[in-house]
């Protein structure tokens, strides 16, 4: 009978992920209809446009979205800057949330789709390759331009439709999705309703999933969408269950200087590198946030989870790594795992990633409950700043590298005054003493070599000495 080893990790990290080489196709033939010059700057005139709406570096009340944000507008031109410059990333996020989807809920298999502010069909691309016997795809989005790229980026896939507008109606869907979307929404009012209507065209056991950019202003809507869903009586028949990333349905214990999100890695298109004039890398990190409601019916017992989501990079140390999770029980706690825990626990802390999945162990309960002891903010910002100081590859925003190296110190040696007659003094019976040391220790070492030798040379000096006597 062979021993079962506690596993504690539940890996949902994936690497750099590629575009499908069909999209990768089908996108370098629609920006051959613009110049090169044309499209960087589009390009870039859109990059501008959505990080004023959605970034801000304070985090305060200032950092909702409010009606009097820039407004975006797709032409054919934008639509095209577009394809080129965002949809690599933003088909990177939702993959992996399908991934993890598709791991939280092994049996779900959707076979119709509604894809609200749809753009070029990225969503409907990355769920045919998760789920590849969807039957039915509705793509809602307001832009004739949007709606025209999407008709050729989608050719080949199965009953395909098209509107600009969100029509409520009587007809479910098993996935409905908002990508990036609900953050070109100025009004706050509007966004619920729009939200409420999407919940409403879930079809029982379905998913509702959000996505927006991993920002203090695309949080802040998530969080709003979050208490909409629980808190409000939307459907009488049914109620929601928080799927990911939350482990539980309690109120967020993100703080309001920080926000929860994100990272995926993905490979850039050569249309990207021709678009981003300072891009000199092949790859990206694409940050976002998210959330993924099932739709159950209200007598059902929504399960205890038991596992923790980690919302920050392991901070990994010789002996130690900490981590920091959110909890089930609603709460943000730091874990240290010591490689005393032992070689399971340890050895899967080690290979943890930022956003996967935790299950606590005993032997972390007392180191837990030491940690909490103290002031639990003060803690986690010694360790952030502590993780800062590390050998680091960041990118920033204009797409170029930044290596943070930090070398040690190496000590100066005493530099010798040649005028001084007590330093030359110093230094001349110094050299000496090197140089006797030196002597000795070749006598040494020609001693092990050749032991023969020295004692021909011995026995010589002896018989040398014997005649003269």
């Amino acid at each position: 009978m062979t021993r079962q080893v506690f596993n504690p990790l539940s890996r949902l990290f994936i690497g750099t992920i590629l575009v499908p080489t069909v999209m990768h196709q089908r996108i370098a033939g629609l920006i051959k209809k613009i110049t090169k010059a044309e499209l960087s700057k589009v390009a870039a005139e859109l990059s501008n446009t959505l990080r004023l709406r959605t970034r801000s570096k304070p985090i305060d009340a200032s950092s909702h979205l409010t009606s009097t944000s820039p407004s975006i507008k797709y032409t054919d031109k934008e639509a095209l800057g577009y394809v080129a410059h965002r949809v690599p990333g933003i088909y990177a996020c939702i993959y992996k949330v399908f991934t993890e989807i598709q791991f939280l809920k092994i049996n779900f298999n959707p076979k119709r789709i509604l894809d609200f502010g749809s753009g070029p069909g990225t969503t409907s691309w990355a769920a045919s390759q998760i789920w590849p016997n969807i039957e039915q795809y509705l793509q809602i989005d307001p832009s004739l331009s949007m709606q025209k790229i999407s008709a050729t980026m989608l050719q080949g896939f199965s009953k395909v439709s098209w509107k600009r507008y969100l029509l409520l109606s009587d007809e479910k869907y098993d996935l409905v999705t908002a990508s990036y979307s609900i953050s070109e929404i100025g009004l706050l009012e509007k966004r619920m309703q729009i939200i409420q209507d999407l919940w409403k065209m879930v079809d029982q056991n379905g998913i509702l999933m959000i996505i927006e950019p991993g920002t203090p202003v695309g949080f802040q809507i998530i969080n709003e969408i979050r208490n909409l869903i629980l808190n409000e009586e939307i459907d009488t028949d049914f109620k929601a269950n928080i799927l990911a990333p939350c482990p539980h349905s309690f109120k967020c214990p993100i703080s309001s200087n920080s926000w929860c999100h994100f990272r995926q890695r993905v490979q850039r298109l050569p249309s990207q590198m021709s678009s981003k004039p300072d891009a000199s890398i092949n790859w990206e990190d694409e940050k976002f946030s998210f959330i993924v409601f099932e739709k159950i019916k209200k007598e059902q017992v929504i399960p205890t989870l038991t596992v923790s989501r980690i919302i920050k990079h392991p901070q990994k140390r010789k002996g130690h790594i900490y981590l920091r999770t959110c909890d089930p029980s609603g709460k943000l706690s730091v874990n240290l795992i010591a490689r005393s825990m032992g070689d399971a626990i340890f050895t899967g802390a080690r290979k943890a990633h930022w956003g996967d999945l935790w299950e606590k162990s005993e032997k972390q309960a007392a180191v837990e409950q030491y940690l909490n002891a103290f002031d639990l903010d003060e803690f986690l910002d010694n360790l952030d700043k502590e993780t800062d100081k590390e050998t680091e590859t960041t990118v920033t925003d204009n797409n170029q590298i930044n290596d943070k190296t930090f070398k040690k110190n190496k000590k100066n040696k005493p530099k010798i005054n040649i005028n001084s007659s007590t330093d030359l003094n110093n230094n001349n019976d110094r050299k000496q003493n090197n140089n006797n040391s030196f002597n000795d220790r070749k006598q040494y070492n020609d001693n092990r070599i050749n032991p023969k030798k020295n004692y021909r040379n011995n026995n010589t000096n002896f018989k040398s000495n014997s005649i003269e006597n």
